[in-house]
């Protein structure tokens, strides 16, 4: 008998390889929505529309690596767990992506420079207060804020540190 963890949904939007779809991803309730992305090869995806190509999916396995971004509609805490004795210092970022760019702030240990926290990484990333613009064929130019999303750091172009934040 195989065990299944009580999971949770999360409705999110996310950036594909193929284009933005709508969809709700399933993630074992102990488990951190950025760990959950970058374990296995596909990710279940239920409850899927992509505009302009299908109205309605039951279900859609995604690969991992096709996965440029998440932005979680619910508010998910999906921050690693803190070290109390870890003194850490938020940065303002630019991600440059296939079709746009995304902006946002990163907590990285103290004085870790941002090219230095991404020199080795191919996993997902947090990032909070976030501001998104792409160019989405018919829509033309599209600018969406949301309070976080989760960053697959193998598709990013280039990133840039734009300066330290409070927070």
């Amino acid at each position: 008998m195989n065990y299944k963890p009580q999971q949770r949904a999360v409705p999110s939007t996310i950036l594909t390889r193929g284009g933005w779809l709508r969809g709700t991803l399933h993630v074992p309730e102990k488990n951190r929505l950025a760990e959950t992305l970058g374990r296995g090869e596909f990710q279940r995806v239920t409850e899927v529309a992509m505009p302009g190509r299908f109205e309605h999916l039951e279900f859609l396995a995604v690969h991992r690596d096709a996965m440029f971004l998440v932005v979680p509609e619910t508010n998910e805490d999906d921050d690693p767990p803190r070290n109390p004795h870890e003194q850490r210092e938020w940065h303002r970022v630019g991600f440059l992506l296939e079709g746009g760019v995304v902006e946002g702030s990163l907590a990285t240990l103290k004085d870790v420079r941002v090219s230095d926290f991404f020199a080795n990484r191919t996993d997902f990333v947090v990032i909070h207060d976030v501001t998104l613009r792409f160019t989405s064929g018919e829509a033309g130019h599209v600018e969406r804020k949301a309070p976080r999303a989760v960053i697959n750091s193998s598709s990013v172009i280039g990133v840039a540190d734009l300066g330290k934040t409070g927070g």
